[in-house]
Formats: structure tokens, C-alpha cells, sequence
């Protein structure tokens, strides 16, 4: 009985730092549970080709960072059928399959931009679909000396999908503590936009989120 108070105490403390807009609760809170590291060490990501695009790390001005990820996608998926043809969208994933002190995915110097080439000229949480339902993520315009960029980004936590970095530290704790899943992503989506192509461009994003497979359906185990 006096382990659930504390399970309970400890949410509510979460809960409010999340509310109060804090990341402090959560990080110690990340500190106090237990490691589970070993029991995702097989998970890995296998996104396919054809849905996902192929590598373009070495030639990709756009280089989003996640330090401490188990895995990093730098990919472009050329549009060749349909309305949105002949553009070509570039998509950033780093999948954490366990999130631990020193590797989280939301911490200082983690971006979806190089700070020294990129500057975020507006940034708001929007409601587009992604794999087929409604879902808040951050819509980001971004400006260098070569142009802009329009980014759509949002994090998947224990299988949910948040636009908000504080939630996405609280839904991790709950994971752990709770026994939910215990890999995370973050999924970044961009184009080159300028003032005439701004609001086709965001809706070339918005169609190929919508379209997007759950990030779950492309984790696999190794046997």
C-alpha cells in the first residue's frame, strides 16, 4: 500500500512540473526509476523505401540533431505520382529504444535545425493528420543564407503522439514506471518553401504526414 501512495505521489509531482511548464520533475523522475535498457535492445527501426525514401545524409543541407539516439534516419522520398508530384520531401527520424540519463531525446542541443545555419523565423503547434488521424505537431519556418525551410516535427512516446517536448519527457516516466513502451522518436518532415509556395507546401507536408504508416508497424524485434 505505501509503494501505490508513492507511485501516486510521484505522478502528481510529474504532472505539475508538466504543467507548470518545468522539465525539472521529469528529469529526476527519469533518475529514480528503474533501467530497462536490456529489454529493448533488440528493438530496431526498418523503414521501408518505398514509403519512407531513400538515404541522403551526406548530401542533405537540412541535418536535424539527436545526440544519444540508437538510430538516425536522414531520408527523401521523391513524389512521383499524384497531386503532389515532383516534389521531393525530406524526412528525419532518431528512434531511442530506451531513453536513459545523459541520452534523452528532449535535452539542451538536441534541434530539427543546425543552430549555426538555421534560424527559426516562426514556430506554432498546429493539428494536421499523421498516419490517418488528427494529431498536434510543431510547424517550424526556418531561414538560412540559402532560403527557407518549412519543418513539421512531433515526438512518439509510449506509442502516442505529442507536439509538446514536456509531455513527451512525462509520457516516458509513465512508460517506465507503468510498464509502457519504452522507445521513442522524434519525425521531422521538410521542404523548401519560399512567400509563393509557402501554403502549398505545408499541405505537401500535411498530405504526406496523413499518409505515413504508425511509426510502431516499422519497429521490429531481432530474433
Amino acid at each position: 500500500m505505501i509503494k501505490i501512495h508513492k507511485i501516486i505521489l510521484w505522478l502528481c509531482t510529474v504532472f505539475i512540473g508538466v504543467s507548470m511548464g518545468s522539465g525539472i520533475f521529469v528529469t529526476e523522475a527519469h533518475e529514480a526509476v528503474f533501467e530497462f535498457s536490456d529489454v529493448v535492445r533488440i528493438h530496431h527501426l526498418i523503414p521501408e523505401v518505398k514509403i519512407w525514401g531513400h538515404d541522403v545524409s551526406e548530401q542533405s543541407k537540412w541535418k536535424p540533431h539527436y545526440a544519444g539516439a540508437n538510430q538516425t534516419f536522414q531520408l527523401r522520398k521523391d513524389q512521383k505520382d499524384g497531386p503532389d508530384a515532383s516534389h521531393e520531401i525530406d524526412i528525419f527520424i532518431a528512434y531511442y529504444k530506451y531513453q536513459a540519463k545523459g541520452t534523452e531525446m528532449v535535452r539542451f542541443g538536441n534541434n530539427v535545425a543546425q543552430n549555426d545555419i538555421w534560424i527559426r523565423t516562426e514556430n506554432k503547434t498546429i493539428t494536421t493528420k499523421v498516419s490517418g488521424r488528427p494529431q498536434p505537431v510543431n510547424e517550424v519556418l526556418l531561414q538560412s543564407a540559402n532560403g527557407k525551410r518549412l519543418v513539421l516535427f512531433w515526438y512518439w512516446v509510449d506509442g502516442v503522439i505529442t507536439a509538446n517536448s514536456y509531455k513527451a519527457k512525462f509520457f516516458d516516466a509513465k512508460a517506465k514506471l507503468m510498464g509502457g513502451r519504452l522507445d521513442s522518436a522524434i519525425i521531422a518532415i521538410s521542404l523548401p518553401v519560399d512567400r509563393d509556395t509557402f501554403e502549398q507546401q505545408k499541405k505537401i507536408l500535411s498530405n504526406f504526414a496523413a499518409s505515413l504508416p504508425p511509426l510502431e508497424t516499422i519497429v521490429f524485434k531481432s530474433e
